[in-house]
């Protein structure tokens, strides 16, 4: 979810915010409400759109070993 949002940020420039700010929760909300409203996701739950970046951040981004 963290690297999808960074992603996103690069790419639309939807919200200005740092790295460090999706680990402080009130931020992490604004975030998200930011997000869902650059996208239109309007008819989505934030616990949706979280939801739907972080399993599309474990396709688009899937862990090392």
């Amino acid at each position: 979810m963290e690297k999808m949002l960074m992603h996103f940020k690069r790419k639309d420039k939807f919200f200005k915010f740092k790295k460090d700010d999706l680990k402080h929760y009130p931020t992490y909300r604004e975030i998200l409400m930011q997000f869902s409203n650059f996208y239109g996701l309007g008819a989505f739950t934030l616990k949706q759109v979280d939801k739907y970046l972080w399993q599309a951040g474990k396709d688009y981004f899937p862990k090392q070993y």
